[in-house]
């Protein structure tokens, strides 16, 4: 009978809506726009106290229960956002129904996994029920919360003053970065939270003497905090969408200039091309001149060329054709354009002129000629040692799909006052062009973060199931930590421990060399850079046993514009997703089938 009268409600609130929207629209058809307006005014307030009345009545029903709960989320809103509206932070009101939007997607989300997993058994009843002790935990509540503030309230916290594009790249690094900790976080605490209670309260025991394995039990938990993860990318990256559109079309623009960098150079996904040298010079037959030169000025000791002897000749020439005397000129070709052509959008030209006499004014004067167009003017002023990104028209590629750059120092060879002008520095001289859009762009960058939730979430998992909870949250810490700063950490350790040994040294040998350096160093008195070398082989050790999340960061690139390849996102999910999570998963179904649940007492 209970189920009867609330539906009932329900089709009679239907009832009322259709009516009135009915009459209204036949009242504003015949000219009587006031009266259509009055019924629409007086249907609208009949429902909302009616729906209000059966909200309360019929409370006990969950469906209603949780619509009560939308409509009062919904009412709430409407009403801050109202008051942001009348208070003049129009950027406050935006937040809101950005954080009200996304509520609601977490909500429908929720209701469709809910209905999805829980059609299941096994493994899908624990993922279910997963589902549902993290959305009464608090903390977990708190986290998700956190994360939908951050999304919204970002945007408004950007400063209207600097550059759209700055705003852009600022709201889309932190959003994404924000997005990443909070979620990596709230899965290490699920993950390890979920198993060491069910194994201190001894919940285990009821679920296990189910028709469910040890390995299903995992593989449930996983499941369960890998949806959930699932969810609220979705939510966070819908939201970030949202706002990148909102913040385009805001009008904040500081001219028509910077708006078309947004469209071109941040809000698409761009692919970069290293130079190399046009089809008339020919390297090989310049290093075998070098090599001569080099043999007649040094006899005997270049009649057998070593191979570090060789990539210092090749590099000499490779300087050699990036630097550009004073009134001399280069040739830059750039290949592999053809799908810039297609596109039709403006291809960027990056460059970073160094003058090796470093100007007074800064400014270093180049002439440049691409595929036969006069760049610009015929005089290019550019900052010495700046970034410089120049647009070219797309119709100057040519149908092999190449731009061929030809730069031309302009200094006085007679009275240099810039000298030599060269791009040997890393990403001195490249060109960028669309190979797709925003929006693939983000979701692929949201999949390697997903990638690296369901390794933190086996993580914590295998951590719980032999370590209590405190221990095995600091240790999934530690190891996201480090994950996170692995490249950094590399970086640093061979800084520290400054070590020459060669790249083509296997590991075996490798090892050997730095044992051989430290006692080395330690007999001769050396004692603080002896004591490097081992720091920087347990630095390594621990490295080695743990992901690099450094390798697979996509949050500078989509910042940038530039794009997070399908092959990027299939290393990640070969090296997260299968490997790392699959290593975790087979030791933590080990220490699982291992553990003794319960002492057999006589």
């Amino acid at each position: 009978m209970l189920r009867w009268r609330w539906t009932n409600w329900l089709t009679l609130f239907g009832a009322i809506v259709a009516a009135t929207v009915l009459v209204a629209a036949l009242l504003r058809f015949q000219g009587l726009v006031g009266s259509a307006w009055a019924t629409g005014l007086i249907g609208g307030l009949f429902a909302a106290v009616w729906i209000a009345l059966g909200l309360w009545r019929w409370r006990e029903v969950r469906l209603v229960e949780r619509a009560g709960h939308l409509v009062l989320g919904t009412v709430a809103a409407a009403l801050l956002a109202g008051l942001c509206v009348s208070l003049g932070h129009r950027s406050g009101a935006v937040a809101v129904g950005g954080m009200w939007a996304m509520g609601m997607a977490f909500a429908v989300g929720l209701a469709v996994i809910r209905a999805t997993l829980g059609r299941g058994g096994g493994a899908m009843s624990i993922a279910t029920a997963m589902i549902e002790d993290a959305i009464r935990m608090k903390v977990a509540l708190v986290f998700i919360a956190l994360l939908l503030l951050l999304v919204a309230v970002l945007p408004s916290m950007l400063d209207v003053d600097q550059l759209m594009q700055e705003r852009m790249k600022t709201f889309l690094t932190w959003s994404l970065t924000a997005v990443s900790v909070i979620l990596s976080l709230l899965t290490i605490l699920l993950a390890c939270w979920s198993v060491s209670r069910d194994l201190v309260e001894r919940q285990v025991y009821m679920t296990l003497t189910k028709p469910i394995g040890r390995g299903a039990y995992l593989l449930g938990k996983w499941l369960g905090v890998v949806v959930m993860n699932l969810l609220l990318l979705t939510v966070a990256g819908i939201g970030i969408y949202g706002f990148v559109l909102i913040m385009l079309h805001s009008g904040t623009q500081r001219d028509t200039e910077d708006l078309d960098v947004v469209r071109r150079q941040v809000l698409v996904a761009r692919v970069s091309e290293e130079p190399r040298p046009p089809a008339d010079m020919d390297f090989d037959a310049l290093f075998e001149q070098r090599l001569a030169q080099l043999r007649d000025e040094f006899p005997g000791e270049y009649d057998t060329v070593t191979p570090q002897q060789a990539n210092g000749i090749h590099a000499a020439l490779v300087a050699r054709w990036l630097t550009i005397g004073p009134g001399g000129a280069q040739q830059y070709l750039f290949s592999g354009l053809g799908q810039a052509k297609r596109y039709g959008d403006a291809v960027q030209l990056k460059l970073r002129p160094y003058a090796t006499a470093d100007p007074s004014d800064r400014v270093v004067y180049l002439a440049m000629r691409i595929n036969r167009h006069l760049f610009d003017n015929p005089v290019l002023q550019l900052t010495h040692d700046q970034f410089r990104t120049l647009s070219v028209p797309a119709d100057w590629i040519d149908d092999q799909g190449q731009l061929l750059v030809e730069i031309a120092n302009l200094d006085d060879p007679r009275q240099p006052q810039t000298g030599s002008v060269t791009f040997m520095y890393e990403h001195a001289l490249e060109v960028f062009y669309r190979v797709g859009d925003f929006g693939a762009n983000l979701l692929r960058s949201l999949i390697i973060v997903w990638l690296r939730l369901a390794f933190l979430a086996m993580l914590g998992l295998t951590m719980a199931t032999s370590l209590d909870f405190p221990v095995a949250s600091l240790a999934c810490l530690l190891i996201y930590v480090g994950a996170s700063a692995s490249v950094f950490f590399d970086e640093s350790l061979q800084s520290f421990a400054r070590v020459r040994l060669e790249d083509t040294l296997s590991e075996w040998q490798r090892l050997i060399g730095l044992l051989a350096m430290f006692w080395q160093r330690l007999t001769e008195g050396q004692i603080w850079d002896a004591m490097k070398v081992p720091i920087r082989l347990v630095g390594e050790f621990f490295l080695a046993f743990v992901p690099s999340f450094g390798r697979f960061n996509p949050t500078p690139l989509v910042a940038k514009g530039q794009v997070v390849s399908w092959e990027l996102t299939g290393q990640a999910g070969l090296s997260l997703g299968v490997l790392w999570t699959g290593v975790c998963g087979l030791v933590g179904r080990w220490l699982m089938h291992h553990r003794e649940l319960a002492r057999v007492t006589v």
